[in-house]
């Protein structure tokens, strides 16, 4: 099974064609010719304009950053008094130039991009991009609160501003390049299920942001294998091991694994979530099933009641078992009727315990 982009990755590569594109026609040599319309943009790459100009309303939100350099969004005017009063529009007021550009009276303006003040200001998105293109997202996508990402796309969408310390971002980056070149690595370990330092081919890393850990994961003995980044003190390429992995099904499991629980049990499950406090709950677990909707094939069924019933295959009993009982009196599991028993019998003895 292939694993789909996430709907993050896919807004943010959106993003990046629209604003490469735009910066491609900023140029003196053709002044004449220079900057694209959003209808311009919107044939050039069949996206229809309604997207184009959320996603205008997203890059000139970059703006805002004033003078510390990055990506910039600028439009043609031929007016000097014109062209201060678009631009303050584009680096100011965000309600005026959303309410702007979503009238269509701007779809027909000359706009053009500029990379300023240091190198792969875009591809490297800074942490407060990562938060503006969350009101794009929700608008467009479901959440992006639960990430599972291949290597190739995690510093698409990861900042190098996060709060991970250095030595994390480094050691992230040597396994990535390590996957890319299919070799295995020497990790120092320190976490608690496996201490001290080991040889594992890489195959993924994976940002499982509802809890903001990072993990690399491997196949080892027919099972997926995850480590937490920030547990590794050092890693190194083993250029003398090549560990082969005769069979990679474990991997079409990953789009299913809740927590990066890979061996508590796996079933096909059933909840029913009540329609509690005006509608919160139900927001609330969309937001957390967001990409398993996505990735993992997970339905919603609205009831007339207000309440929805969820579907899904899920890996990782106890994690799932958890997350679960966050949730109270305001989700059921319906099959495996066995699961909803462990909860049961969980809470009865933790009551027996309180008394």
């Amino acid at each position: 099974m292939k694993v789909k982009n996430n709907a993050y990755v896919e807004a943010v590569e959106l993003l990046s064609r629209i604003a490469f594109l735009l910066m491609n026609r900023d140029s003196e040599v053709l002044y004449i010719d220079r900057g694209l319309s959003i209808t311009e943009v919107s044939e050039l790459l069949d996206i229809p304009i309604p997207l184009v100009r959320r996603a205008m309303v997203e890059l000139s939100s970059f703006n805002e950053r004033g003078d510390k350099g990055g990506l910039r969004l600028y439009a043609i005017e031929d007016d000097e008094e014109a062209f201060q009063e678009m631009e303050d529009m584009l680096a100011l007021y965000k309600d005026k130039r959303e309410r702007a550009f979503n009238s269509g009276k701007l779809d027909d303006k000359k706009f053009y991009t500029v990379l300023d003040g240091y190198n792969d200001a875009y591809a490297m998105l800074t942490a407060k991009e990562y938060n503006i293109l969350r009101k794009f997202l929700k608008e467009k996508y479901m959440s992006d609160n639960i990430l599972h990402m291949d290597s190739e796309d995690f510093y698409k969408v990861i900042p190098s501003y996060t709060d991970d310390a250095e030595n994390v971002i480094s050691i992230q980056r040597e396994l990535i390049s390590a996957i890319k070149c299919n070799q295995d690595v020497d990790i120092t370990y320190a976490g608690r299920d496996k201490n001290g330092k080991f040889t594992i081919k890489p195959l993924k890393l994976i940002r499982y942001s509802m809890y903001g850990v990072s993990y690399v994961v491997t196949v080892q003995d027919g099972e997926i294998i995850p480590y937490r980044v920030d547990q590794i003190k050092g890693v190194t390429v083993n250029s003398r091991s090549n560990i082969q992995i005769d069979d990679m099904a474990p991997m079409d499991k990953l789009p299913y694994v809740w927590g990066m629980d890979t061996r508590s049990g796996e079933a096909d499950v059933v909840l029913k979530v009540y329609n509690h406090n005006y509608g919160k709950v139900i927001d609330k677990v969309r937001r957390d099933i967001g990409y398993y909707v996505q990735c993992a094939g997970y339905t919603v069924e609205e009831l007339p009641s207000g309440d929805i019933i969820v579907r899904g295959h899920v890996v990782g009993k106890g994690a799932f078992l958890n997350w679960v009982r966050t949730y109270g009196a305001s989700m059921v599991i319906l099959e495996p009727t066995a699961w909803g028993q462990d909860i049961i019998g969980s809470a009865l003895r933790r009551l027996k315990n309180y008394k």
